[in-house]
């Protein structure tokens, strides 16, 4: 309980922790789902339902296919 109240969390912590994660999903898809690396690509992580058309979290990830 102490380490939860004397814990502080910043934006820019959760934009860093935002793009790990995409970075590791990346490097998964590429390494065990064979995939080029030159056709995935990390978009700039957002930390608000800003733009999300549906109002879904912004604790999610959206993928999107392009050909």
């Amino acid at each position: 309980q102490l380490m939860l109240i004397n814990t502080q969390v910043t934006e820019e912590d959760l934009r860093q922790l935002a793009g790990q994660r995409a970075q590791k999903v990346k490097d998964t898809l590429v390494e065990a789902g064979k995939i080029d690396a030159g056709r995935v690509f990390l978009l700039t992580p957002r930390l608000s339902a800003e733009g999300i058309k549906d109002k879904g979290a912004p604790t999610r990830v959206d993928f999107s296919l392009k050909q």
